[in-house]
């Protein structure tokens, strides 16, 4: 007969580890209870200019064996207090050291910024986010988060409170202006504000038109919780020449629910200046030539823009190597002044070439213009750019003529003189320390004049009628003419 006990036993072996497993499953074990704990311990509240604020961190054993190793926490900030703002910022990391009594903790201090503005209370809420042991024996940690409050020493906002009003001025084409209105001191809106205002009237010639000039809201609100608020002055770039004119506002009323009123401004009124870009004028020259065409100066608004009311004056003086009624016409070699008129864009100022049958190198006349205005009672200055102030004359004289030119003869003309006198100096006489000289009969010098051109003009119109002598010297030889005034 065959023997099947081994069998049997293997078979009731596995059957038991099966139901030992099983029942391991259905109830595992308990997790390692936690070594340590660490909560939260006294905490003190702060205020303005006063007691700074703290809260306390502590670590216990769950069992009768000694806290003896440091804990590391971190922790977290929220709350409506800001830190860096109205508190120091905090490390939000901080080492409890251990203590063979069982007990360990550390005191975290929170220091207050008396910000000088007017809040409610504030507070500032601080959490556990981790704690772990050096040990690395297993740390837990309370997970509800304690208060602290700061309270604030500030006044409260006085109703009669100024708000100061600044502004920023703009230009046509290029920055927007604006009405910045500020509390006093470092104040803050504990709630909305309205602002409102209006044009002041009556209107003058420089005061900018609404919709027309620029655009602006007639009332602004200053958010709670804010110091000031600027009410923009958008600016609009039309092509008309115009003063600069000004945005003019006068203050009707200030509002809020719970401010106290009357608040009040340190301002009756506030202007925004607008810059015009318009009246920029543009100066050219074109050449002339002897026995061809005439030269010219020409003045340009730029594309679109014309000239405003009554016109616009243009002054200046000429200068240069040509000489007037010599060898142009057209101009005055004293000041002058010419108008662009009203409507006008572009006025052109002709240069008359005069052929004089004189073999000269080419010359130039040179227009400096001094100064752009407007016409009327509130004359405005405007910009200018030179393009090219000096207009070329060139000559057409022969060579043969040219050499035929007396190389040491001195000229004058007119003479009698009345107001200018044109030196013709001789060629020899150019260059280096060649001067000329103005003197009485009496040999007293009136003008010295270094020779820069062979024709220089010398002014006498301020001198009394009589006899004077024009000398041309280059310090080694002189000759000398006399003119009559």
């Amino acid at each position: 007969m065959r023997t099947v006990y081994p069998s049997f036993l293997m078979l009731l072996i596995i059957m038991c580890s099966s139901l030992a497993l099983s029942a391991s499953n259905l109830h595992p074990p308990k997790p390692r209870p936690a070594a340590l704990h660490v909560s939260f311990g006294p905490r003190t509240n702060g205020a303005e200019g006063g007691a700074n604020g703290s809260f306390n961190l502590k670590v216990r054993a769950n069992s009768w064996l000694p806290v003896t190793e440091a804990v590391l926490v971190k922790y977290y900030v929220t709350g409506t207090a800001t830190e860096g703002a109205d508190y120091d910022t905090l490390v939000h990391t901080v080492r409890i050291p251990g203590s063979w009594f069982g007990r360990g903790n550390v005191t975290i201090p929170i220091k207050v910024i008396d910000d000088g503005v007017y809040e409610d209370t504030e507070h500032i809420q601080i959490g556990i986010l981790e704690a772990r042991s050096v040990f690395h024996r297993r740390v837990d940690f309370d997970t509800s988060k304690i208060t602290i409050d700061i309270a604030d020493n500030d006044t409260s906002i006085p109703p009669d409170l100024k708000i100061s009003v600044t502004t920023t001025d703009g230009t046509e084409g290029g920055s927007n202006g604006g009405i910045t209105f500020s509390l006093q001191g470092n104040y803050i809106a504990p709630e909305d504000i309205v602002i409102a205002y209006n044009y002041t009237y009556p209107q003058s010639e420089n005061t900018a038109v609404p919709g027309g000039d620029f655009d602006l809201n007639l009332a602004v609100i200053l958010p709670k919780g804010a110091h000031s608020v600027t009410a923009p002055v958008t600016i609009y770039d039309d092509t008309q020449i115009e003063t600069t004119e000004e945005v003019s506002v006068d203050f009707l009323y200030i509002y809020g629910a719970d401010i106290g009123l009357p608040w009040y401004l340190n301002a009756t009124g506030a202007g925004v200046n607008i810059y015009d870009n318009d009246g920029r004028l543009i100066i050219t020259s074109t050449n002339g030539h002897e026995g061809g065409a005439d030269g010219s100066f020409i003045f340009r608004l730029p594309p679109g823009v014309t000239a405003p009311v009554n016109g616009i004056s243009i002054r200046f003086e000429v200068w240069g190597s040509a000489v007037q009624y010599t060898d142009y016409m057209g101009l005055t070699t004293d000041f002058g002044e010419v108008i662009l008129p009203e409507g006008a864009s572009e006025l052109v100022l002709p240069l008359q070439i005069v052929d004089d049958n004189e073999a000269e190198p080419t010359e130039e006349v040179v227009i400096h213009v001094y100064e752009v205005s407007t016409i009327g009672y509130y004359p405005v200055a405007l910009p200018y750019t030179v393009i090219n102030d000096a207009a070329l004359i060139e000559d057409n004289d022969s060579t043969a003529l040219r050499q035929k030119m007396p190389g040491n003869e001195l000229t004058v003309y007119p003479n009698p003189v009345v107001n200018n006198v044109i030196v013709t100096i001789p060629a020899a006489f150019t260059g280096g320390q060649a001067a000329v000289i103005l003197s009485d009969i009496n040999g007293r010098v009136i003008r010295r004049v270094v020779v820069k051109n062979r024709k220089e003009v010398l002014n006498v119109s301020d001198l009394p009628h009589g006899t004077y002598f024009i000398t041309v010297t280059n310090g080694k030889k002189q000759l000398t003419k006399t003119i009559v005034k």
